[in-house]
């Protein structure tokens, strides 16, 4: 037996794994209060490290379909929206210009094929 592959680390010792139900995602929350995303084909952390305040429980919770992600804060419990679709639209607006073929690849491969992600004048 061996890994199959590794993820890049989290920033403290993990102390949970799950899952999403298609075997997509995968959460990993550290001892240091935080939670990370990862894409389990291509082995990528998406975005940073969530911070979390939870010091003596798990600090995030992965809905099984893998659209909603669940984090402990000082306020309470904040979700954290990871709808494909959802996604591509908030990529757009913050990018201001369609990903590249290579963000496409990096970030949203998993909805297939590359395709323009934003209708902005000038741009195909």
């Amino acid at each position: 037996m061996r890994p199959l592959t590794t993820f890049p680390a989290a920033r403290g010792n993990v102390n949970s794994l799950q899952f999403s139900a298609d075997g997509r995602l995968l959460l990993a929350t550290s001892a240091d209060q935080s939670v990370s995303l990862y894409d389990v084909e291509t082995a990528t952390r998406l975005g940073d490290p969530i911070p979390t305040a939870a010091p003596f429980i798990v600090p995030g919770f992965l809905r099984p379909d893998g659209a909603v992600l669940a984090v402990t804060t000082t306020e309470g419990v904040a979700l954290w929206d990871l709808d494909p679709d959802h996604l591509v639209t908030a990529a757009c607006r913050l990018a201001g210009r369609n990903l590249t073929e290579a963000e496409w690849a990096t970030y949203l491969g998993r909805l297939g094929p590359y395709r323009a992600t934003c209708a902005i004048a000038g741009e195909s």
